[in-house]
């Protein structure tokens, strides 16, 4: 058991110390990740710090809002807790994944890090070339981006991420802003988003993240990436949606065709072999691959609305109707009103071709 002291607590935000079992100079500060809800224990990856000899400052959001709420005081109040402390720290660190990446990055000079590091980071989730948080964008409005003024010039930034992601465009971003000598990007083709999950399937955060944190040279693994990656259905699951993009259907079914035999259950695979299916004119493989997907995920409104295109474009309008029900029922608002709009005007022409 690892007891902690408060340094901040408040209803959406926490802040905790945690120390080592020895000294050792080292001092790590971690944020949490999208969709947390704990702010209690130890925090994104903080087990992981304090059993490697890293004190630890855990900084824990309950909010989905980028860290765009967190008090602006924080970091005075850890500056103040810090320096009553004994203890004196050679090396301070920061770590993330998305959402706690973006604020590894962002935050490194105001906790005067030597290393910050961070798992597939956002630079800015308010941009059109990226829609994946644009629904938290439009709540929370613009969050602040990092500057060059904001960068320290003492800190070794480390950013992984997959390069065939859209990860890769925030990657971008964050290269015109750090120096190109502070800057250290490490790729994971297909990990997907966040890599954090890849690098754990492939038994190498734990080395990877200590590596990166202390300051070391970083090792790329590439030899048991390679000999691990055959059993990780994700990644064929990325690798045929990179194919799909392309328009590469070949490659793109037999990567997901791989990953469907490793995870036969998973209904995002299953609508992306629809997907591919459809790109191939095979319209009946597609409504098998969807259905199997609204069967096995019926809460999820996109599987239904999937479903119910494929059905519309083989002219079965009253089961397509009947999805798209089933899909507004649990997104509710405006989220499908132009599908339903295009499949009433193809049942009003329907009937009037009939009449």
């Amino acid at each position: 058991m690892h007891h902690g002291r408060s340094i901040l607590s408040l209803n959406d935000f926490r802040v905790d110390y945690y120390q080592a079992q020895a000294p050792s100079g080292r001092l790590l500060f971690t944020f949490t990740e999208f969709s947390n809800r704990m702010l209690d224990g130890l925090g994104f990856a903080g087990k992981f710090a304090v059993e490697n000899g890293f004190d630890l400052i855990a900084i824990k959001s309950s909010l989905d809002d980028w860290y765009q709420s967190l008090p602006p005081d924080t970091f005075d109040l850890i500056g103040n807790f810090l320096a009553d402390l004994p203890e004196r720290h050679s090396l301070r660190a920061t770590y993330g994944s998305s959402m706690g990446g973006y604020a590894a990055i962002l935050f490194a000079s105001k906790v005067s890090a030597n290393v910050a590091f961070a798992l597939s980071p956002q630079f800015d989730i308010g941009q059109s070339w990226d829609q994946r948080w644009a629904k938290w964008a439009r709540i929370h409005g613009p969050i602040q981006t990092l500057t060059r003024e904001a960068v320290r010039p003492d800190c070794r930034y480390v950013l992984a991420y997959d390069p065939m992601d859209l990860d890769r465009l925030h990657i971008e971003r964050f290269a015109e802003v750090i120096s190109h000598d502070m800057l250290h990007t490490v790729k994971f083709p297909c990990a997907g988003h966040p890599v954090g999950y890849f690098l754990s399937f492939m038994k190498i955060l734990k080395e990877f993240s200590l590596a990166v944190l202390s300051g070391y040279e970083i090792p790329l693994f590439r030899d048991t990436i390679r000999a691990r990656k055959k059993a990780y259905s994700d990644y064929y699951f990325n690798l045929s949606r990179h194919c799909l993009k392309r328009r590469k259907l070949r490659w793109a079914n037999c990567a997901i065709s791989k990953a469907i035999s490793l995870a036969p259950l998973n209904s995002e695979y299953r609508i992306c072999a629809a997907q591919i299916a459809e790109g191939n004119g095979d319209l009946v493989g597609a409504i098998s691959h969807a259905a199997f997907a609204v069967a096995t995920a019926p809460w999820h409104p996109h599987m239904a609305a999937t479903l119910s295109r494929l059905l519309q474009r083989m002219g079965l309008y009253g089961q397509a109707l009947h999805y798209l029900d089933a899909a507004s029922s649990l997104a509710p608002g405006a989220a499908f009103a132009t599908q339903r709009a295009a499949l009433e005007r193809a049942m009003q022409r329907s009937t009037t071709a009939i009449g």
